[in-house]
């Protein structure tokens, strides 16, 4: 969930650029602050019977999209409801701002029902991205010459699911993302006297998701595989000024290799048409490099990542990644593609919880990263 990984997931994710990043909080509901364990403080949660955890902590903000700066975030990790098998649910609060003078301050609630019969997601931010255009496609004067622009914003987005009747691991449901924007390109960095140019516009789409979930934890798979199908329609239907289409398909697989080693591999495909705009393109989730550089109507992204544990606290991880983008579907392996590798460091503030707190370093050809964050990447 840390800031690098939320802003080009899809569409609808800009609300996720304030970072969840932090140190989990829990205790017995009769103490008070009881320790401090490494800069974390355990208190006490709600409940008297489930006891959740929470997490607060601000952490640095270092990648080549959004620039240096802080984040802040506030989360709240329920107490599993059922048996252990459903999903753990999340709450959170957050905020953050860059040397760019980039900012976002949002909230965001996932939740598993009646026994992970049901899934909800609920996100809401406002902010504003000072980012780089690259252009889009090879050869274009701005690959070596990015022109800088802001994207202000206002979003939310909600979708539901339900396991699909008599298939354990199979999910149905649908989801609506909308997002009021400003854009303006700073066109008078080009040449002193030119002015900028802005536009205002409003986008909202409709999405069917299927999902597949056979993955033992949501927070720190050791076996199984995550399955994702995602269409979204934006169009006057569903109150969008734009009217393009875009869709996502990942496969994430865990496998454990003894009892400190998982082996963690994903496939993304990302596709759009229509009238998309050129910063909902398709792009690649990938760590090491500005993800404004690699745009297109399509990509499709692979990534293995090692992952070992020291002890029931400390880990680290290596990664591999390898992405292409394109035009035309059928040309994948001919377009324009970027390899990125790292290692991270893992650390996780309470055994109680499987939740990681971590720092990834990534290298490519282009530049370099470091992405702190909560959570694994994928």
């Amino acid at each position: 969930m840390g800031l690098a990984g939320f802003p080009q997931r899809e569409l609808g994710s800009a609300l996720f650029l304030l970072s969840i990043g932090g140190a989990a909080l829990s205790a017995e509901p009769s103490q008070h602050i009881e320790n401090q364990i490494e800069g974390v403080q355990e208190v006490s949660a709600i409940s008297p019977v489930r006891k959740g955890s929470w997490v607060a902590v601000p952490i640095p903000v270092a990648n080549p999209t959004l620039g240096a700066g802080l984040q802040f975030a506030l989360l709240y990790l329920h107490p599993q409801e059922g048996d252990s098998e459903t999903p753990n649910a999340t709450s959170g609060v957050g905020a953050m701002y860059t040397d760019t003078e980039s900012w976002g301050v949002g909230v965001f609630h996932d939740d598993y029902w009646f026994s992970d019969t049901y899934r909800f997601r609920l996100a809401a931010g406002t902010g504003a991205a000072n980012l780089d255009y690259y252009g889009v496609g090879d050869g274009s004067y701005f690959e070596d010459n990015p022109l800088a622009y802001q994207l202000e914003f206002d979003a939310a987005m909600v979708q539901l699911q339900r396991r699909f009747p008599g298939l354990e691991d199979w999910y149905v449901g649908a989801g609506y993302v909308w997002l009021s924007s400003a854009l303006n390109f700073k066109t008078s960095s080009l040449l002193p006297g030119l002015p900028d140019i802005g536009t205002d516009f409003q986008m909202a789409g409709l999405s069917l998701i299927g999902s597949y979930d056979s993955r033992d934890d949501n927070y720190y798979p050791t076996a199984g595989a995550y399955l994702e199908l995602k269409a979204t329609d934006f169009a006057d239907a569903w109150g969008s000024d734009l009217d393009f289409r875009k869709s996502r398909s990942g496969l994430s697989y865990y496998h454990s290799v003894g009892s400190n080693w998982v082996l963690a591999t994903r496939a993304e495909l990302q596709a759009s048409s229509g009238d998309t705009p050129f910063f909902a393109l398709s792009n690649l989730n990938m760590r090491g490099f500005s993800k404004e550089r690699y745009l297109a109507d399509y990509s499709l992204s692979v990534h293995a990542e090692a992952r070992y544990r020291f002890n029931a606290r400390w880990g680290t991880v290596g990664f591999v990644e390898k992405g292409w983008v394109s035009d035309e579907v059928d040309r994948l392996d001919d377009g324009r593609s970027i390899v990125a590798y790292g290692m991270g460091l893992r650390w996780r503030p309470t055994v109680k919880q499987t939740l990681n707190l971590g720092i990834d370093a990534a290298w490519s050809e282009d530049d370099s990263a470091l992405y702190v964050r909560i959570g694994e990447w994928f």
